[in-house]
Formats: C-alpha cells, sequence, structure tokens
C-alpha cells in the first residue's frame, strides 16, 4: 500500500527582511518556483500544495501545477508558529483528500537550491526507518557555539559555553543546524508539539539526519546578496 505524502510550502505575504521574497526573481525565475518544482519532480510525493495568504503567490503556485490553500490570517503572523499552520494543512487536506496524511514534508520556500532526489531520500528514510520520527536536512558548523562569547549584564564578553574546555577545533564535539531544505515529519507528532514548548517539538524524540556537505543546498534568502549567490549556484549547476 502506498504512503500519502503531503508536500507543504508555506509562504506567507509579510516578510520583513526582505518583502515579497517569494516573488523575487533568480534567474528569471520566483524564488518560490524552484521549491514547488522540486516537489512536483519527486516520485514519492502525492500531492503539492502551496499554503499561503499572498495573491501574486497563488498565482505563482497554481501556474506552476500546485494545489492552493489559503492561509489564514492569524497563522501569518511573525509570532504564529509554524506548527500550527502545519496542523491546520494536515487537517484541511486530508480532509479534501478523504485519506490519513503518512507523511508531511514541510518544504521551505525560501530554499531555491536543492539537492536533486533528496526529497525522496527523507520519504524513503522515513518509511523503512520506523524507529525515526522525522528525516531532515542540515549541515555541520562551521563556526562551533563552543568558541562563542555573549555578553554578561555588565557588557562584558562570557563564554557562550562555561563548560567548554576543548582549544582546538578538531576536540570540539560535531555540531549540526537545520536548513530547511526538507523536513519529514509523521503528522502524529505535530499534534503532541502542541501540547510542548521548545523549538523543533514536531520532529519527535527520534529524527534523523541527512547531512548536507555543500552550503548550496542549505541557503535561505533573506537578503538581496543571498539572491545574487543562489543564481551564481544554480547557474552552476545548470552549467555541468
Amino acid at each position: 500500500m502506498n504512503s500519502t505524502v503531503l508536500a507543504l510550502i508555506p509562504a506567507r505575504a509579510g516578510s520583513k527582511r526582505l518583502p515579497h521574497k517569494h516573488q523575487r526573481l533568480i534567474d528569471g525565475s520566483p524564488v518560490i518556483e524552484y521549491t514547488i518544482k522540486a516537489a512536483l519532480e519527486a516520485q514519492l510525493v502525492t500531492k503539492v500544495v502551496v499554503a499561503t495568504d499572498d495573491d501574486v503567490v497563488a498565482d505563482i503556485g497554481r501556474s506552476c501545477g500546485a494545489d492552493i490553500l489559503i492561509r489564514p490570517k492569524e497563522l501569518c503572523r511573525d509570532t504564529s508558529p509554524i506548527d500550527d499552520t502545519l496542523n491546520f494543512a494536515c487537517r484541511e487536506i486530508g480532509s479534501s483528500m478523504g485519506s490519513q496524511i503518512d507523511q508531511l514534508l514541510w518544504l521551505q520556500a525560501d530554499v531555491p537550491v536543492r539537492l536533486p532526489g533528496m526529497i525522496d531520500r527523507a520519504v524513503s528514510t522515513l518509511s523503512v526507518d520506523q524507529h525515526a520520527t522525522a528525516a531532515v536536512t542540515g549541515y555541520q558548523v562551521s563556526q562551533h557555539p563552543g568558541w562563542m562569547k555573549k555578553l554578561n549584564s555588565d557588557g562584558f564578553l562570557v563564554p557562550l559555553d562555561s563548560d567548554a574546555r576543548a582549544h582546538r577545533m578538531q576536540d570540539l564535539p560535531e555540531h549540526f543546524l537545520l536548513d530547511g531544505a526538507v523536513v519529514a515529519i509523521r503528522p502524529a507528532y505535530l499534534e503532541k508539539a502542541r501540547a510542548t514548548s521548545g523549538p523543533h517539538q514536531y520532529l519527535g524524540p527520534r529524527p534523523r539526519l541527512l547531512l548536507h556537505e555543500h552550503p548550496m543546498y542549505s541557503l535561505n534568502i533573506d537578503t538581496d546578496v543571498q539572491l545574487e549567490l543562489a543564481e551564481f549556484y544554480l547557474r552552476k549547476i545548470s552549467q555541468r
């Protein structure tokens, strides 16, 4: 029996750092179009949905072949947890499809460069590994928190981690950051996450990491410089 996999691309209108960033052009195409096309090209995705309150983004989504879910205003505020949007989409889309959603893929709309096959790899990982509660892309940090500082109440620099003792980078434990390119989760953990606090609770207690070893696959668009960098990467890929 095939799994029902919903690829959800949330894209609200109110970006503060880079206004209308999902509509900005990279090599002639809107930023969000790259994510939509990557989702549509995946072999294991059942349905691709753009959840937005932006009419222009909705038109872009329709023209690319995605379904559109109107995102309520209360889920589009700066303070609105993404968990609520993911839960809303699962309920609405699951009801309209008349079937249970086995996997929810959250694909951030501002990640234009994705490693080919990574979406299907995430779905497969979660399908095969029943002990995993999620499969998520990320990268190893180069600026280690063990060497970072913060300001104390008197304005002086103090260690971010007072227990850090390593003096060489190679002696520090590996640390990773999620990049938002692909987040595959089991919808059951969305409901559980609503009753808990802290970031990334929807991943559950046993998420698997799918490692990106090149920074271009972890690039989020928040500035004009990042738009230019994404265009450079995409052109470089097309020339291979």
